[in-house]
């Protein structure tokens, strides 16, 4: 059970709407075939470059410091 919640805290750390987004590509995906899951992966990642949590994890990286996500 340990494992678990540590795996959730670190999911939970990420950014907001990329988890929320990989967590619906997979519920999606598990009823899809190949190339529509594909698709669906395709299409939030579209999404999902163009956000400000996108700007703030390259930035942070760049700066070397740890992201602060807003979920925008």
């Amino acid at each position: 059970m340990a494992g678990a919640r540590e795996l959730a805290a670190k999911i939970c750390a990420n950014a907001p709407l990329a988890v929320a987004y990989c967590k619906a590509a997979i519920d999606r995906g598990l009823q899809a075939d190949f190339d529509r899951g594909q698709a669906q992966e395709i299409d939030a990642a579209s999404i999902l470059f163009s956000t400000d949590d996108k700007r703030e994890g390259l930035t942070a990286f760049v700066e070397k410091r740890k992201p602060t996500y807003r979920g925008s």
